[in-house]
């Protein structure tokens, strides 16, 4: 510090520093030449927020193009690490600023040896996946933006397996999971979904099984077989919505009912809610309770800081007054009462922390009541997140920001990857504000499994250009926007057989809600991408012209926030002969 001195700058905000630890590095740094931040090129597709391709090997990848590649690093007779008998670096170097490598390690005790790799290639945007937990933990810690995956291997994927994978991705300092196409669905992906996990499915070996792969909703697709991926995804609708959104009631339906009450928490529940957000502080005596503000006054009929106020002096306030008679005798809830309400229910509870200093009993609660697997925490405080994630590393933790939207592409990117760097070198996904995002941040973290949740929507055309963008994670005031638009759309039939100039009318079912599995007939028409006249279809009617084989979509468009959108069914094969 001879030399010279240390500034800091702050954007929009005031800072005070106090204890700041300076380390001096006396050896020059090696340059990173190659380190650049930038946006894989990804298939056509009109499906919003489509799954990313992977290739399953560097063959695959570069026969089309892939976003990423699967390489599979082991150990030679000579020691050296290789992938498809290519040593480690050179295919490094050869993806490098293309695709996104992702490191798929079996073999114990090469930890070192693959940071090594990463070190001589000067590849820093990597990916470490591995069936084995201990693996991917090991480097992530050497190398702590190395973002991590778990490869699922058993046969079963009951509610106990999924639960248990949840937890394993989390405590490896993992985000995803790879797991076997044919073990996904729609529901257990969306399941995955709701609880931070991002999906790879692993399979896509044609053009069938492609689609069915993207109507499960993943995440990314890993294939030894891209062509058939990328020929499906180019035969959507315009607008199509395959991958449900994980949407978040902010404080219950403040629109419809007082925040912070369980009036309010039952109605987001009722409403269809994925995750109910809720805000936590102490009490004067030690009681966790669910309360926005650091006073009482705007919310009850009471004023005070809730920190100089007891427990028993906050409930005797009443919580719904000040929205409306109907709601007079709302109490301020406690945490207990909140987990409790909604133990074993199809719902996950989004909490935040409003405090310093309370994970440790935040977490004791959540424990005590049995409800580890139906929580996700986030706080505006890094400390505490990191703090959280140490004492229950099973437990997604989320870090709330905002930040200035940079002006040109170029610094979008860099920036994206700045701020995944940041929130995978502190185990935290990135729970911006929705106007700190932008359409290069939501696919930089797309294609690279992070999923993020996004704060408050309350208008209506922002929240309709987010969705549209790929934003996957809203966290609204106004559930009920969102509540009557129909979620997945059921193909009656996978497969026809016509001979020329006969027909089959085809009707599809909608699913309307998941949490009921509430099916309902639904206004829908049939659709196909290529007009290669082997058939022509009139409404729900398909009419067979010449021989051949045409794949055709049911499909129904629906408004909503707006504007309209589509759901299709899996695609019919239909065969003329």
């Amino acid at each position: 510090m001879l030399n010279g001195d240390i500034g800091f700058q702050a954007n929009g905000s005031t800072v005070l520093f106090d204890n700041v630890k300076v380390s001096s590095f006396e050896q020059g740094l090696t340059p990173v030449e190659n380190a650049g931040a930038f946006l894989p090129q990804e298939p056509e597709t009109k499906i919003i927020n489509a799954p990313t391709l992977i290739g399953q090997s560097l063959a695959a990848a570069e026969s089309s193009n892939t976003a990423s590649v699967l390489l599979k690093v082991e150990r030679n007779g000579a020691g050296e690490l290789v992938t498809d008998g290519v040593p480690l670096h050179e295919a490094l170097a050869n993806v490098q600023n293309m695709r996104i490598p992702i490191l798929h390690i079996e073999t114990k005790g090469i930890e070192r040896a693959i940071i090594e790799s990463l070190d001589a290639a000067q590849t820093t945007d990597v990916h470490i996946v591995s069936p084995h937990p201990e693996i991917v933990k090991a480097i992530t810690n050497l190398m702590p933006t190395a973002r991590g995956g778990i490869i699922y291997t058993k046969n079963s994927f009951n509610k106990h397996d999924i639960n248990e994978l949840i937890r394993t991705v989390h405590a490896s300092n993992a985000k995803v999971a790879l797991i076997p196409e044919k073990l996904l669905d729609a529901e257990n992906v969306h399941y995955l979904h709701t609880r931070m996990v991002a999906v790879w499915g692993i399979g896509a070996e044609d053009e069938d099984r492609a689609h069915t792969l993207i109507h499960t909703g993943a995440d990314g697709i890993i294939t030894d077989n891209p062509a058939a991926s990328i020929e499906a995804l180019g035969k959507y609708p315009e607008n199509t919505i395959v991958k449900r959104p994980i949407v978040a009631a902010h404080r219950g339906v403040p629109s419809l009912a007082p925040e912070n009450t369980m009036a309010g928490y039952r109605l987001a529940y009722e409403l269809g809610a994925d995750q109910i957000e809720t805000d936590l502080q102490l009490t004067k005596d030690g009681h966790l309770i669910i309360m926005h503000d650091l006073t009482v006054n705007r919310t009850t009929n009471g004023t005070g800081a809730v920190s100089d106020l007891t427990f028993d002096e906050i409930r005797q306030l009443d919580a719904g007054i000040k929205y409306s008679e109907e709601f007079a005798g709302e109490q301020v809830p406690t945490f207990r009462e909140f987990l409790q309400e909604f133990k074993g229910k199809d719902v996950i509870l989004l909490i935040e922390l409003k405090g310093v200093g309370i994970e440790e009993q935040v977490i004791r609660e959540i424990e005590e009541e049995g409800m580890v697997d139906q929580v996700v925490l986030q706080s505006f405080d890094l400390g505490s997140m990191i703090d959280s994630y140490r004492l229950k590393p099973e437990i997604p933790v989320g870090y709330l920001y905002s930040a200035a939207v940079p002006a040109t592409t170029e610094a979008k990117i860099k920036n994206a990857q700045k701020m995944m760097d940041y929130g995978t070198s502190n185990k935290v996904t990135l729970n911006a504000s929705y106007g700190s995002t932008y359409e290069e941040f939501i696919t930089y973290m797309r294609q690279r499994g992070m999923l993020t949740m996004h704060w408050t929507f309350r208008g209506e055309e922002p929240f309709r250009d987010k969705l549209a963008e790929g934003l996957i994670g809203p966290i609204t005031d106004y559930m009920q926007w969102l509540t009557d638009s129909p979620i997945r759309l059921e193909t009656p039939i996978k497969k026809i057989n016509l001979k020329p100039g006969k027909t089959s009318t085809v009707q599809a079912k909608a699913f309307v809600n998941y949490r009921t599995a509430k099916k309902e007939n639904i206004a829908s028409e049939l659709f196909v991408a290529d007009d290669n006249g082997i058939v022509r279809l009139n409404g729900n009617t398909i009419e067979a012209v010449s021989p051949g084989t045409a794949q055709v979509f049911v499909k129904h468009t629906f408004t909503m926030l707006g504007t309209e959108w589509n759901i299709v069914g899996e695609p019919i094969e239909v065969i003329v002969k």
